[in-house]
């Protein structure tokens, strides 16, 4: 099995369910490991044979300008462009991180990790 890792991708966005993040918004945080196929494991010096990980860079930015309650949802609607859109990945990884959740605390992060289609023992 191969995996392409995006790592540390941060934007400014308004996800949260008090007024003031639908407003000011805060930072976030994704990582993404996508599980490639076979034909798509960079045995060929050809962007044509891989994954193009510029495509799962623009669908991750684009939820800089979407509005959410929810870490949750904005999270599983990357993942499922991702696997729809972007050719060769089988399955993925994906954890998104609020940096500085306003909790009334020190926190550095909060966040919400999951797994579709990606099994290592593959």
């Amino acid at each position: 099995m191969a995996i392409i890792s995006l790592e540390n991708i941060r934007f400014h966005g308004q996800i949260g369910c008090y007024d003031e993040e639908k407003i000011v918004g805060n930072h976030y945080e994704v990582n993404i490991q996508l599980k490639i196929a076979p034909s798509f494991d960079g045995r060929e010096d050809d962007l044509g044979n891989t994954v193009n990980y510029e495509e799962v860079y623009v669908i991750v930015k684009q939820y800089a300008k979407k509005k959410a309650n929810l870490l949750e949802f904005i999270a599983h609607q990357m993942a499922d462009d991702i696997l729809s859109q972007c050719k060769g990945v089988e399955g993925i990884k994906l954890k998104l991180s609020k940096l500085n959740p306003p909790l009334g605390g020190d926190i550095g992060r909060v966040s919400y990790e999951l797994s579709q289609d990606f099994d290592e023992k593959t």
